[in-house]
């Protein structure tokens, strides 16, 4: 593996900006479990500091209305981009399909409670109008625009990862193909939904492997 360092002394800064798959440096079952995850391996590999993670559950149009700032970027941008049938909300931000279309009662948080008619109206979005070559098609246009229009300004390196499939072929930045959620066991308590030492290493090696190639 090679080392990438920030010139001048200070550390490299990345931010992490997706879904669930990079929301976390470490939880209780990774402590628990003694593993690390890829994003504390790559901390640890590069001397990096960590500026920003994503947000669980959240949409594509999270990280490009919410999470990233073309303004204030970091030395390396890593974007994991979720699937296209996300719902956005500025105050809900974890509205996918599975969690909606069939949420009861005894499932909504107390957030979701103080905004249950945002939840009532992602239910009867997703019973009733939902359309998913719509939600392709308005996808893939986001990306379009944020690849053309948003990152040749950007002075970061950009490497691009993939939570469920690779849907996008990327002008600006580096694209590793495989989705995340092929090292994902289906343990619901892992880590950015990747458990183990072997899987977390697999995943911190292909980014550094792209950070090599920048």
């Amino acid at each position: 593996m090679c080392m990438i360092k920030r010139t001048g002394g200070q550390p490299l800064t990345i931010g992490f900006y997706g879904d669930s798959f990079c929301c976390e440096t470490s939880t209780p079952h990774s402590i628990a479990k003694g593993y690390e995850t890829y994003i504390a391996k790559l901390k640890k590999h590069t001397g990096a500091k960590i500026v920003h993670l994503g947000e669980g559950g959240s949409s594509v149009w999270d990280v490009v209305l919410q999470q990233f700032n073309p303004a204030d970027v970091p030395d390396v941008c890593i974007f994991c981009w979720t699937d296209s049938s996300r719902l956005y909300n500025k105050k809900i931000r974890n509205m996918t399909y599975g969690s909606i279309k069939d949420k009861k009662l005894k499932d909504i948080t107390l957030l979701e409670l103080f905004h249950r008619g945002i939840i009532n109206a992602a239910k009867h979005y997703y019973n009733n109008l939902y359309d998913p070559d719509k939600h392709q098609l308005e996808y893939k246009s986001l990306l379009y625009y944020f690849d053309k229009e948003i990152l040749p300004s950007v002075n970061s390196k950009i490497i691009h990862l993939w939570s469920f499939e690779n849907t996008y072929k990327w002008s600006n930045g580096i694209n590793i193909s495989t989705p995340l959620n092929d090292y994902a066991d289906g343990n619901p308590y892992a880590a950015n939904h990747i458990n183990g030492d072997d899987n977390n290493t697999k995943v911190c090696n292909l980014i550094n492997n792209a950070l090599c190639q920048l």
